[in-house]
């Protein structure tokens, strides 16, 4: 066990699988203690286990925070139980269209909305009390969809940007209280080439020697791309942000342009 987070408390909502999954489980190894919120059905008492197992500490939270009553009877379970509150983590979010605006059905908008924006709204309005006693951190999970936009689904790179503009209005509203949010974007550690195979690292597609050198070559990539292919460079929001890449992926005629600078 580690002692990053010893005797911190957090609350990891939408904990039970992916990306929440893997924070309560690090967490808990740095020492911290997690109240594992998610839905029913979600597999957040599995997780809860296998921290009880590891030598961690765990409880969890079943209900959709969304919902005013969840939020708040969520938080006060953390803290009739450990007394205090150090983190928040605002993981839990959908992504549950992929179509242009004019063809998004309203109620999926909805649900974007009640689940990406108004869940990360009120875990914060209850827990911000608590979090003041103890100076502690809200993190919100981003996504470049909220920077550049997210192609054929609007609403989840609205709903991401509204996440980060959250997350910097309260970290400049309150001193005693550090906001972050969290962008998702590929890591080139996670890429690695396999050089005998000459596989992506991210789709594990083969491309030529050359295509995949001439990526490395004009040092053109963004840093997140330099073990990816041209198709996967091709679809980097970074890379095409800063016009390093002279294409965009077109999902509806899965075309691509292959120009590099």
């Amino acid at each position: 066990m580690g002692i990053k987070l010893k005797d911190k408390v957090a609350i990891v909502t939408g904990g039970g699988t992916g990306i929440g999954e893997a924070i309560c489980k690090k967490f808990a190894r740095e020492g911290a203690k997690i109240l594992i919120n998610g839905l029913s059905g979600d597999p957040i008492k599995d997780v809860a286990k296998a921290i009880a197992d590891d030598g961690g500490e765990a409880i969890t939270f079943e209900g959709d925070v969304s919902d005013e009553a969840a939020a708040r009877g969520c938080v006060d379970t953390a803290i009739k139980r450990y007394g205090k509150l150090d983190i928040l983590i605002n993981n839990a979010g959908v992504l549950l269209a992929n179509a242009e605006t004019d063809d998004m059905p309203i109620e999926m908008f909805d649900e974007h909305i009640r689940c990406n924006v108004r869940s990360a709204f009120l875990m914060t309005k209850y827990a911000l009390p608590h979090l003041r006693k103890t100076r502690g951190n809200v993190i919100s999970a981003g996504s470049e969809g909220g920077v550049n936009g997210q192609p054929r689904n609007t609403p989840y790179g609205g709903t991401k940007a509204f996440l980060h503009a959250f997350s910097d209005g309260r970290r400049r509203g309150t001193s005693a209280i550090r906001s972050a949010r969290q962008l998702c974007r590929p890591r080139p550690d996670r890429y690695r080439l396999d050089t005998q195979g000459n596989r992506c690292g991210r789709c594990q597609g083969r491309e030529s020697v050359t295509e995949l050198r001439a990526v490395r070559a004009t040092r053109n990539a963004c840093g997140s791309c330099q073990c990816l292919c041209l198709s996967c460079v091709g679809r980097c929001q970074l890379c095409h942000r800063r016009g390093l890449v002279g294409g965009w992926w077109d999902d509806s005629s899965e075309k691509r342009s292959r120009g590099i600078g």
